[in-house]
C-alpha cells in the first residue's frame, strides 16, 4: 500500500535471511539510518517556496511485507531552508551490501508531509529504495480548499483516519488508513506549530499539484556559467541508445524489456551492468562525454528524470565527474556539436555543478 512500487517488493524479496546472514558474517558494514538523496537539500530548495521554518512529518508503513493498508505518521521535526538540517532517521530501510537492502524495525519510510510557516502544505515522495546516493524526489503542493483544511485536521487527534479521497489521498497512493505512531509525543509539536502558523486556504477546490522543475535548462551546458564544456570530436562521444525487446512471460503476457545499448553492441539489463560497461569503455580513454539518445521513445514528459536509465546515468556521470547530455525532442535552436544529431534538444548535466549539489 501507500506508494509501494513493484520493484520495491522485488528488492525486498531478494533480501533473504540467508543473504543477510552471509553479509553479516562477511563483516561488511551497513548503515541503518534512512538515507536521504545526497541532493535532497538542493532539490528541496528548488521546489519548496517557503523560506521560513517548516515541520517535516515522516510517513512509514510499519509492516510492508504483511500489511500494506496501514501507515503511520512519525513525530514531526522542525526544519528550515536551505534544508541542511534534515533529521537522522533510524530503523527504516537501509543498505546491507551493494544493491541488497532490508526494511528496518520501524518499517518502510515512503514519503514526508511538510507544513510551512507560510500556511502551505507539501507532499515529498522520496525514492523507494536506498540503492543510489542520489535520486529524484517528486514534490506536490496542496491547493487547499476549506474542506481540505478541515480534513487535514484529522491528524490533530489521537485516532485513525481513512485516505479514500480528499486531502489524505496522496498522489500515486492506494487508499488506506493513517495513525500516529506516538501521538503523545507528536501531537503537542504539531498543535503548537499549527497554532503559530495556521494552514492557509488558497483554492476553491482541493488538489495535489505536482511541482515540475526542469533538472537542466535545455541547450545550456552550465546553468551557473561557471564551467566550460570540454572540446570533443564525434569519435569522443560515448553514445547510448535505448534498445526495446518484447519478452513473453510464462506464455501469458508480454512486456518490453528496455535495455541500454553501447557503442560496442553490448547491452545492459540492470544498473550494475550499466556501470560495469561504462567503466570499461571510459577507461579506454577514447571518450570525453556521454550522450543518451531517447528519440526511440514517444511522448516523454520528463526526459531528464524519467526511467529507464536517465536517473541512473545522471547518478553515474555525477559520481565520475563526466559531462552527460540527454537527447530528446525537436528543437531547431539546439546548438550544433560534432557527433550529436542536429535539431534535437540537449539536456546537459554539468558534472561540477551536479557534484556541488550533493554538498
Amino acid at each position: 500500500m501507500l506508494n509501494m512500487r513493484n520493484n520495491v517488493y522485488r528488492s525486498i524479496a531478494k533480501c533473504s535471511f540467508l543473504a543477510i546472514m552471509l553479509c553479516f558474517l562477511s563483516g561488511c558494514a551497513h548503515n541503518k539510518d534512512y538515507r536521504f538523496p545526497a541532493s535532497a537539500a538542493s532539490q528541496m530548495s528548488k521546489n519548496i517556496k517557503c523560506n521560513g521554518s517548516m515541520l517535516m512529518i515522516p510517513m512509514a508503513m510499519p509492516n510492508p511485507q504483511r500489511d500494506r493498508t496501514v501507515a503511520v505518521l512519525e513525530t514531526p521535526v522542525e526544519i528550515a531552508a536551505p534544508f541542511d538540517n534534515l533529521p537522522c532517521l533510524t530503523g527504516y530501510q537501509y543498505v546491507i551490501h551493494g544493491y541488497l537492502w532490508a526494511v528496518g524495525t520501524k518499517g518502510h519510510l515512503f514519503a514526508f508531509l511538510l507544513l510551512g510557516s507560510d500556511g502551505s502544505l507539501y507532499y515529498m515522495d522520496t525514492p523507494d529504495a536506498p540503492f543510489e546516493k542520489d535520486g529524484d524526489i517528486w514534490f506536490y503542493k496542496a491547493n487547499l480548499s476549506s474542506d481540505w483544511r478541515d480534513a487535514f485536521g484529522s491528524c490533530l487527534k489521537d485516532s485513525t483516519w481513512k485516505s479514500e479521497a480528499g486531502f489524505w489521498k496522496f498522489p500515486n497512493t492506494p487508499s488506506g488508513s493513517y495513525r500516529w505512531r506516538n501521538a503523545e509525543e507528536a501531537l503537542p509539536i504539531l498543535k503548537r506549530f499549527c497554532n503559530d502558523h495556521p494552514i492557509a486556504v488558497n483554492a476553491k477546490t482541493g488538489k495535489w499539484e505536482r511541482i515540475v522543475q526542469p533538472c537542466f535548462t535545455p541547450n545550456v551546458y552550465c546553468e551557473q556559467k561557471l564551467h566550460t564544456m570540454p572540446k570533443f570530436s564525434s569519435e569522443q562521444i560515448l553514445l547510448l541508445n535505448l534498445k526495446i525487446k518484447p519478452v513473453m512471460y510464462n506464455g501469458n503476457f508480454s512486456y518490453n524489456n528496455k535495455m541500454l545499448e553501447f557503442p560496442n553492441g553490448n547491452v545492459a539489463k540492470h544498473i550494475m551492468g550499466m556501470r560495469e560497461e561504462l567503466d570499461k569503455l571510459w577507461k579506454t580513454g577514447k571518450y570525453r562525454i556521454i550522450a543518451y539518445d531517447r528519440r526511440a521513445q514517444e511522448d516523454l514528459k520528463d526526459p531528464e528524470r524519467g526511467n529507464p536509465w536517465a536517473p541512473s546515468l545522471r547518478e553515474y556521470a555525477t559520481d565520475r565527474g563526466i559531462p552527460l547530455v540527454i537527447l530528446y525532442g525537436d528543437d531547431k535552436s539546439a546548438p550544433e556539436y560534432p557527433g550529436l544529431p542536429k535539431g534535437i534538444r540537449q539536456y546537459w548535466q554539468c558534472p561540477q555543478c551536479a557534484q556541488a549539489q550533493r554538498k
